[in-house]
C-alpha cells in the first residue's frame, strides 16, 4: 500500500501570553509544545489510532495534519505533495475536498441556526456550487444520509440539530465530512461524549463506511479499547511525543513502554476477581508542566525504572520487533 500521509518532527508551539509586569522585566517569553516532534505514516486504507490522556498533544496533532492549525516546524506530506506552510487558498483548491476531519462534540461543530440538510450540503456549496444545482446538491445530501443511518433522511433534512439525538447529531458530522468523498478522514474522539450503546453503533458504521468509500483513518482517542477495535497500528503519545508505535495487537497484547503499560494496568476488567488479581502499575504524580518540558525522556520524573541516561539523553523510536517501537532505553 502507498502512503497517504508522512509526517516528519512535527511541531506546533503556542505562546504563552505575557502580563505587563512580564513585559516590564523582560521576562522571556514561553511556550505551550503541545506537539514537539512527532512523525508518523498511514498507508491508503489504513486506520492509525492516536491514543494518550487529556493534554499530551493528540487534538493538536490531528488539526496539524489536516491543516486546522499552522504548524511551528516540520513536515507534512499528503499524496505526495508538501502541504505544511500551504497557503489556504491552495488549500481549498484540492486538499479539502481530499481531507475532512469528524469533531469531538457533534453539537458544538454543527451551527444551531442551520437545518441538518444544509450543514451537510454546505461543503458541495463551497466546493461545487458552480458544478451541481440545488436539486443535485440535495439529491446527493440525501444519499449520503442514508449511507450514515440518518433514516428516512427526507425526515432530518429539515431539522435542526437541537432536534437530534447525541448519536443523530454525530451521524450527521459524519455525513458531512464524507458529502465531498474524502480520502482520508482524521476522528477526533467520535464517540467520547456519546452513551456507550450509541458508541459500538457508531464505530460499526465507521468501520462499514471505512470499507465501502475506501478510506484512511487518523483516530484520535484515549479509551484503548476503542483503538483496538477500530485500529490497524497504534500509537500512544506522551506530552506532545510519541512513545510507542506498532501493530494494534502487538501494542496492546505486548506493550513495551512504561507508559503504555501503566494505561492498559489503569483500565479496569469486567471480572473484579482478574481485576484484584492482575499487577498493577503506579506511575509518580502528575504529567510535567509542558511550558517546561524535562530533559532527556520527558517520561523519566515519572517512571519507576528511570536511570541517569534517561534524564540526560531523549529515546529515539527503538525497533523491539517487527513493525513494533519504543522510545525507551530500556530496549538499546
Amino acid at each position: 500500500m502507498s502512503v497517504i500521509l508522512s509526517v516528519e518532527n512535527l511541531k506546533k508551539y503556542f505562546p504563552v501570553e505575557q502580563t505587563f509586569l512580564d513585559r516590564l522585566l523582560g521576562k522571556r517569553k514561553e511556550y505551550v509544545k503541545a506537539v514537539d516532534g512527532v512523525s508518523f505514516e498511514i498507508k491508503r486504507g489504513e486506520t492509525l489510532a492516536l491514543v494518550g490522556e487529556s493534554g499530551c498533544g493528540k487534538t493538536t496533532t490531528g488539526r496539524l495534519v489536516v491543516r486546522l492549525l499552522k504548524p511551528t516546524g516540520g513536515k507534512i506530506v499528503f499524496d505526495g505533495i508538501d502541504i505544511t506552510f500551504t497557503k489556504e487558498s491552495e488549500l481549498r483548491k484540492w486538499f479539502r475536498r481530499k481531507a475532512q476531519i469528524i469533531f469531538q462534540d457533534p453539537y458544538a461543530s454543527l451551527n444551531p441556526k442551520m437545518k441538518i440538510g444544509e450543514a451537510i450540503e454546505d461543503p458541495l456549496l463551497i466546493h461545487f456550487g458552480d458544478k451541481l444545482s440545488k436539486k443535485e446538491r440535495k439529491e446527493e445530501v440525501l444519499k449520503i444520509m442514508s449511507k450514515v443511518g440518518l433514516v428516512p433522511p427526507e425526515y432530518f433534512y429539515d431539522r435542526y440539530p437541537h432536534e437530534l439525538s447525541g448519536g443523530q447529531r454525530q451521524r450527521a458530522v459524519i455525513a458531512r465530512a464524507l458529502v465531498l468523498r474524502p480520502e482520508f478522514i482524521v476522528a477526533d474522539e467520535p464517540t467520547s461524549s456519546l452513551d456507550v450503546s450509541i458508541r459500538a453503533q457508531i464505530l460499526k458504521l465507521l468501520q462499514t463506511l471505512k470499507e465501502e468509500f475506501k478510506l484512511t483513518f487518523l483516530f484520535i482517542t484515549h479509551d484503548l479499547a476503542t483503538a483496538y477495535y477500530i485500529a490497524d497500528r497504534i500509537a500512544v503519545m506522551y506530552l506532545g511525543r510519541i512513545v510507542e508505535v506498532g501493530d494494534a495487537k502487538k501494542v496492546i497484547l505486548n506493550p513495551a513502554h512504561i507508559y503504555t503499560r501503566a494505561l492498559f494496568s489503569a483500565v479496569p476488567l469486567p471480572d473484579p476477581k482478574l481485576n484484584r488479581s492482575r499487577s498493577k502499575i503506579k506511575i509518580r504524580s502528575e504529567p510535567p508542566n509542558p511550558i517546561n518540558i524535562p530533559s532527556g525522556c520527558r517520561f523519566h520524573p515519572r517512571c519507576p525504572y528511570a536511570e541517569e541516561r534517561c534524564r540526560r539523553q531523549n529515546p529515539p523510536l527503538i525497533k523491539i520487533d517487527e513493525k513494533h517501537f519504543t522510545a525507551c532505553w530500556l530496549y538499546s
